[in-house]
């Protein structure tokens, strides 16, 4: 039977389809015999179209909002309940009150259920939200940060700063980020564990002719797919008969499409749009690499450790991406897949190239990646790290 921990999940909207890495934290946890309760301040529009989602919903507490929101906290306040101080000040009321509306809701239910601390992703709403509960009722917290979220500050109380100073602990997904929020915050325990995955159930792979590039990702400016676009248009001026699949949807995909017309890639690059596991892992095994050439946006944003690239290397893929941030972590340059500097298209062609015109060295790249993801990110190793720091703070 699965074991009740003293801990829980709380996130601002879960899950959703571009989150998919923390559906699956919860569902290794679940699948080391730990189901940690989890609360929504939200709905998720949709959760349809992403495999498990279904089933995971099951699972997730949604919280009442509005006048039903204040009706409960009412309620409990008269029922004494709440914190005398913080009931009878008001100080959750108004529309700057909300994150602590939503902690005067968990509260009394979490302690009813025996929860000491709770666990978020992304320095966030629901990052406030944990940082009230640690405030009006003495349960810890600790916050997953990722890449843009703490990169830009955190407009609600108590902002960023003490986010991340007042939690237990801030897990960061890579060296790289580990680094960066030390620096930035000396005052935040910081530890690094690896956003993980399961690596069974992906296909064997069967690669198509002629060559198939396949890329995964939100169609934004930091996954850099306008230059894996100009990537195809210069292999096949060079005569290379490649194809290129790219999946997910995003704010530009109007301009990527422009773009695939320009080159003249219609027939040769494909907008897939967001695709279910299956059909994402289906196309990995269909592929001759997985490409990926990550840039920094002109805000700053980057992608610090694309998990799909994590995908890529779990289906024996051999990997081409950029020197951001902690791909390196992921990528092992001239083993595992090839390297190029961020918005140099031109290198990466030369990288796909190399790999298309040798596939004994693309096969040999594939299943290094396979190791090196089965040593690192698989969940046999990043889950057991997670669960132990989650099972520690809750007993302090």
């Amino acid at each position: 039977m699965p074991e009740a921990p003293a801990f829980a999940y709380i996130f601002k909207r879960f899950p959703i389809f571009a989150q998919t890495f923390v559906a699956r934290e919860i569902e290794g946890l679940a699948r080391h015999g730990c189901e940690p309760p989890i609360y929504s301040a939200q709905r998720p529009a949709d959760t349809a179209r992403q495999e498990g989602f279904a089933e995971l919903e099951k699972r997730v507490r949604t919280l009442p909002s509005g006048p039903r929101l204040s009706a409960d906290i009412l309620a409990s306040g008269l029922a004494g309940r709440l914190p005398a101080g913080v009931f009878l000040s008001g100080g959750w009321l108004g529309r700057r009150g909300r994150r602590r509306r939503e902690a005067l809701w968990l509260g009394p239910r979490l302690q009813a259920a025996g929860v000491r601390h709770v666990h978020t992703h992304f320095v966030g709403p629901s990052a406030c939200t944990a940082w009230w509960l640690r405030r009006d009722f003495g349960i810890t917290y600790s916050i997953t940060a990722h890449a843009n979220d703490f990169l830009s500050d955190e407009e609600e109380a108590p902002g960023r700063d003490a986010l991340l100073r007042d939690a237990d602990f801030v897990v960061a997904v890579s060296d790289y980020s580990r680094r960066l929020l030390a620096e930035m915050f000396p005052g935040a325990r910081v530890v690094r564990v690896y956003n993980g995955m399961s690596l069974a159930g992906f296909p064997p792979r069967e690669p198509v002719t002629p060559p198939l590039l396949v890329s995964v990702g939100r169609l934004v400016e930091k996954k850099g797919f306008a230059d894996l676009i100009e990537v195809c248009r210069l292999l096949r001026a060079q005569g290379v008969d490649v194809r290129c699949k790219i999946i997910g949807d995003g704010p530009l995909e109007g301009d990527l499409r422009a773009r695939i017309a320009a080159a003249g890639l219609a027939g040769a690059v494909e907008l897939a749009g967001a695709q279910a596991q299956p059909e994402i892992r289906a196309a990995l095994a269909a592929a001759s690499a997985f490409v990926l050439p990550c840039v920094e946006e002109k805000a700053g944003g980057m992608d610090i450790l694309p998990t799909v690239i994590m995908e890529a290397m779990a289906a024996r893929l051999p990997v081409v991406s950029t020197t951001l941030a902690g791909i390196p972590e992921m990528v092992v340059e001239g083993k595992t897949g090839l390297l190029v500097a961020p918005g140099d298209a031109a290198a990466a062609a030369a990288a796909v190239r190399s790999l298309l015109d040798d596939p004994d060295k693309a096969r040999a790249m594939g299943e290094a990646g396979f190791r090196h993801a089965a040593a690192v990110f698989s969940e046999d190793v990043t889950i057991p790290q997670l669960l132990g720091l989650l099972r520690a703070a809750s007993a302090r």
